[in-house]
């Protein structure tokens, strides 16, 4: 635990608060023995993960820091909080000995309206469709593809949610045909 500790040292408040917010979500790992199935009797966390999205700003601020870090609390999978961030950080994340099985993507590969990605002052990818999410994926060994939500704008009726409903079967389909899986979330 003292390595954990020595991060701290020389942290000020406001640095040991964002980082221990940061990591609530990971306080919670302790309860999971008890959501066990009743047969099972016994918890690894070999396949507990942690999507990197919760921990964003501490990666950008200080990336070596945080990375040693989640490898001291022995969490081995990592999700990324966008496709495009693979080419980049595959290489670093894989060297350090972790696995990435899956990255979120955003909405308009699917409803197609990349208006609100704009107006927000998101960078727009070059490619954007989702045939290119599948190839990243596939480049970078991936298994599941998340798409996170659904910008309020694109949010409607039943009508609405039927329409992107059927997108999201269609892509389903050729993320099966890819040997990937589709999840929403």
């Amino acid at each position: 635990m003292r390595k954990i500790d020595s991060i701290f040292d020389s942290c000020d408040r406001r640095k040991f608060i964002s980082a221990c917010a940061a990591l609530l979500p990971v306080s919670y790992l302790n309860m999971l023995p008890d959501y066990l199935p009743p047969n099972s009797t016994s918890f690894s966390f070999e396949k507990v993960g942690l999507n990197l999205g919760s921990v964003q700003d501490q990666l950008a601020n200080n990336p070596m820091e945080t990375v040693n870090l989640i490898n001291q609390l022995g969490l081995r999978h990592l999700e990324l909080p966008d496709t495009s961030l693979l080419r980049q950080l595959h290489p670093i994340l894989s060297g350090a000995g972790f696995k990435i099985p899956s990255s979120h993507f955003y909405s308009p590969y699917i409803t197609g309206n990349w208006a609100p990605m704009g107006s927000m002052g998101m960078k727009l990818p070059k490619e954007r469709d989702f045939k290119s999410v599948i190839e990243i994926a596939q480049k970078y060994e991936l298994e599941y593809l998340v798409m996170p939500g659904i910008f309020p704008e694109d949010r409607g009726g039943l009508v609405v949610y039927q329409k992107i409903a059927d997108k999201l079967n269609e892509s389903g389909q050729q993320c099966q045909n890819a040997g990937l899986q589709l999840w929403y979330h």
